[in-house]
């Protein structure tokens, strides 16, 4: 189709597997992520089987189903998503999404949980504090001490050997970020990294 102005647009279902195609495995996760958690049906409907079709390449298709198959509507932001990518390609053990734990009464869900070694991880972006509460400190405080709170129910349970917080300073150096989950225990293969395409 195109526009009054002589631009071509595409459908939504060919810009979004032309973009997983070109883009970097991390950014191309965090757009697949959120494709899934907007639109459940897309991988394996008709739009997207066509938009398939289009790629001009074997890789191209290659790099798509693998980024697609990766994907998960479970992240639930574009830093979760970010990170389980990085989390691949440095090799270390896939987490659990989105795990509840439930203590005292109060349920309180994790980004990303590793059972086998008892390590909650959690990303916290800037907007996690600051959307949460109003513009008075009071409310400021209500905020930080209710995530305080948490962490310290989350700390409490058995199973729980370590809570590792990361920011997106820390995303921007992947091999840092790596290692800071390794030493918290997170199961790591240098040669289970993610090649990605």
């Amino acid at each position: 189709m195109l526009t009054s102005l002589g631009f071509r647009l595409a459908p939504l279902s060919e810009s979004l597997v032309l973009s997983i195609a070109r883009l970097p495995f991390t950014e191309a996760v965090v757009l697949a992520d959120a494709t899934l958690r907007r639109r459940p049906g897309f991988v394996g409907s008709e739009p997207h089987d066509r938009a398939l079709s289009l790629l001009g390449s074997l890789s191209a298709l290659r790099r798509v189903t693998e980024v697609l198959e990766f994907a998960s509507a479970l992240s639930e932001s574009p830093g979760e998503s970010w990170s389980r990518a990085i989390m691949a390609l440095q090799g270390l053990e896939p987490p659990v999404l989105q795990q509840e734990f439930v203590t005292d009464g109060a349920r309180d869900r994790v980004d990303c949980w590793w059972p086998s070694c008892g390590v909650i991880g959690e990303f916290d972006g800037k907007d996690k504090y600051l959307s949460l509460g109003g513009s008075s400190r009071a409310e400021q405080w209500q905020v930080l001490n209710a995530e305080r709170q948490r962490e310290a129910r989350l700390r409490s349970r058995s199973e729980v050997r370590a809570v590792v917080r990361w920011t997106w300073d820390e995303l921007r150096h992947s091999e840092l970020f790596a290692h800071k989950l390794e030493l918290a225990g997170v199961p790591r293969d240098r040669g289970r990294r993610l090649r990605a395409a």
